[in-house]
């Protein structure tokens, strides 16, 4: 790999003034490695989970977890660590809003109980709350979707599986799919009215 950043940024330390962009900072936090390997040396999703020897599930996690810490997609951006965050988006509650309300609603505790999911510390950053990410089953998904009303967004939360494998499971099981972009049953009990 040439020193230069194929990206035109280079957010690492380890790369001063002039330095150029180092070609991997094998020292440095995961998730600052992902990001720098996926943006800097834009590198695929595979090619970075094969050079850390990290699942690609994972390892896209964590890059939308960076991606998010920072609002936007630009790398020299401060990324602020997911538990400092807990003012809401334009869009809607911040992940630890929205976690605190699914876990205080007795229809979604009563599931998880059944499925033995367990409940996460709100504190830590997604890849740190859920290490070895919680099995999809039929019966977990079904029941949250259907029976406590959650959006497949809010199954991710909870299971820490990504929304398009818990609808995947959905689909191929022959569950009616609500509309895209919908307000989710769940949404409405609990913030009646509000976007």
């Amino acid at each position: 790999m040439s020193d230069e950043c194929l990206a035109g940024c280079c957010p690492h330390d380890s790369a001063g003034p002039g330095a150029g962009c180092p070609g991997d900072v094998p020292g440095a936090p995961l998730s600052e490695r992902l990001v720098h390997l996926r943006n800097c040396r834009l590198l695929s999703v595979n090619k970075v989970a094969a050079v850390t020897g990290t699942d690609r599930e994972f390892v896209t996690r964590l890059l939308y977890e960076a991606a998010d810490w920072a609002g936007s997609r630009r790398p020299r951006e401060y990324r602020a660590p997911a538990a400092q965050q807990v003012f809401s988006s334009r869009s809607g509650p911040s992940e630890v809003e929205l976690l605190t309300a699914l876990y205080a609603d007795s229809e979604v505790r009563l599931v998880l109980d059944r499925h033995a999911v367990p409940v996460v510390n709100l504190a830590r950053s997604a890849w740190l709350r859920y290490p070895a990410p919680q099995p999809l089953t039929v019966g977990l998904v079904s029941d949250l979707y259907e029976g406590c009303g959650l959006s497949l967004h809010h199954i991710e939360l909870l299971t820490g599986r990504p929304a398009a494998a818990a609808g995947a499971l959905l689909r191929a099981s022959g569950i009616k799919m609500r509309p895209a972009g919908a307000r989710s049953p769940f949404t409405e009990r609990w913030r009646p009215g509000k976007a």
